[in-house]
């Protein structure tokens, strides 16, 4: 294979978590929120360690991550009260 590989250690995986933090904070921040942003959660990568790392360090923060659209549509009265995204 011609594909390189990072070397395993503190700084890749420091990287990794910054990549994945980025990553959470772009999709958070996506517009507009519809339906179609839940394929930009990632699914399976390259065969690569890094690929999975990167992944799951993802998937690890979308719990947290607001960026689906709300199940209900707000009524006028209380449309203050339902956040942008869940």
């Amino acid at each position: 294979s011609t594909r390189r590989h990072t070397a395993p250690g503190p700084l890749t995986d420091f990287l990794v978590e910054r990549a994945a933090d980025a990553y959470a904070a772009l999709l958070a921040d996506w517009r507009p929120v519809t339906e179609g942003v839940i394929g930009l959660v990632p699914g399976p990568l390259g065969k690569g360690e890094l690929d999975g790392a990167l992944r799951r360090a993802i998937l690890e923060r979308l719990p947290r991550t607001s960026f689906l659209p709300p199940a209900a549509v707000p009524h006028a009265d209380d449309a203050d009260e339902l956040p942008e995204a869940l």
